[in-house]
């Protein structure tokens, strides 16, 4: 069964009563706090800075405007942050995270499991990417014609992490870019961080393209 609620224009929160139900759940203007069932949900938070919290299952979830606070948990969970300052976590899972064309600076953790990370270069913001496992990781860049477009280097505030960016970006205290945070960071090649990277149909290994031994 699917369940189906819109929370009233002074309502804060709401946690599905059913939580053996697929919800489609739909946030207002205020700053919500939302908890899905343990099955497929679509929560939408609207405006506002919410926390949506997806609990198990193959969710859902679009932040909205606002900053706000995705948790996907268990399943291969879709994570859309909209505007706004925004923490996506998919824990285990093989999920999907996508700051948004939003022109902010958003963390994405995606946890275990093999994730994809999605960033907009038209975007002026910054996605921080922070990566916990997996074996098959990918990041997604968008806006960018070519691989040869993107330039590397490492973060001036901290050697093991890597910034991607463009000419047309600062490669040092960089705001509109990627992060990959604890990349160099022991001798793993990569392994737990982001293995791949795919612009338009071109996918490669990350550690590869890199030249890295």
């Amino acid at each position: 069964m699917m369940g189906y609620y819109s929370l009233t224009s002074t309502q804060v929160s709401w946690t599905a009563s059913n939580p053996s139900e697929s919800w489609s759940i739909y946030g207002n203007n205020l700053d919500n706090y939302i908890v899905g069932g343990n099955l497929d949900d679509y929560i939408d938070g609207g405006d506002g800075n919410d926390y949506l919290d997806g609990n198990p299952g193959n969710d859902l979830l679009n932040g909205g405007a606002g900053n706000d606070t995705l948790l996907g948990w268990t399943g291969n969970d879709n994570l859309l942050g909209g505007s706004g300052d925004d923490w996506l976590e998919g824990e285990a899972g093989n999920d999907t995270l996508n700051g948004g064309a939003s022109g902010f600076r958003d963390v994405l953790a995606g946890g275990d499991g093999n994730d994809t990370y999605i960033h907009y270069y038209n975007d002026t913001g910054l996605s921080w990417i922070a990566d916990a496992s997996g074996t098959s990781d990918k990041l997604v860049i968008n806006d960018v014609s070519s691989i040869y477009d993107l330039r590397f280097a490492l973060d001036s505030s901290n050697s093991n992490n890597l910034v991607i960016y463009t000419d047309a970006d600062a490669a040092n205290g960089i705001s509109d870019g990627v992060v990959i945070q604890g990349y160099f960071n022991g001798a793993g090649h990569g392994s737990g961080e982001v293995e791949y990277i795919q612009v338009g149909s071109y996918t490669t290994s990350l550690w590869g393209y890199l030249g890295l031994p």
